[in-house]
């Protein structure tokens, strides 16, 4: 919600270029998560991977991405966040541009700086897009399943099992129905 909103903020300024880059922003958003899960392997390999190839350039150790409890629900949460905060970014940017100039007019002739507005102005009215967001995203949360599935297979151990991996491994997998 943070960074999507944050986002938001800086894409609400008139700038040259904005229009194609609000477009590859929101690519992740129609990805899908299956892809997404297999993509996370390629990008979170412990040996050959990316982001560890990126970190030894920098002078530091690679990170057991999949292997290691917390790395693996790291690498699932960044996927996840990578995927759905063009979502939160989309609905925030309709709010704020929903919000009238000339109170922006009004409060810049009191204040010159940009925080008192935001705090005053732009959160107060975009806060029930927030909450309808925060509530969407909570809701998406709990049904999570395709990237656990593909990126760790709910490992390392059940590190990265979620209600609707459980529901899957039970229900589907072992046909315990009433469990």
């Amino acid at each position: 919600l943070v960074l999507g909103t944050f986002i938001a903020w800086l894409f609400n300024h008139s700038l040259p270029g904005l229009r194609i880059f609000r477009g590859i922003l929101t690519m992740p958003l129609f990805a899908a998560p299956i892809a997404l899960g297999f993509m996370g392997l390629i990008l979170f390999n412990e040996t050959s991977g990316s982001i560890n190839s990126l970190i030894r350039g920098l002078g530091g150790e690679g990170v057991r991405w999949i292997t290691d409890p917390w790395s693996a629900r790291s690498a699932v949460l960044l996927l996840d966040s990578w995927q759905w905060t063009p979502f939160v970014f989309v609905i925030v940017l309709a709010a704020m541009q929903s919000i009238p100039d000339e109170l922006y007019e009004a409060a810049r002739l009191d204040t010159g700086s940009g925080w008192p507005i935001f705090r005053h102005i732009t959160f107060p009215l975009i806060a029930p897009a927030l909450g309808t967001v925060a509530l969407l995203r909570l809701v998406e949360t709990f049904k999570i399943l395709d990237v656990p599935v593909s990126l760790t297979q709910g490992g390392p151990g059940i590190a990265t099992r979620t209600y609707a991996f459980q529901v899957y491994q039970y229900g589907l997998r072992e046909f315990q129905l009433g469990y």
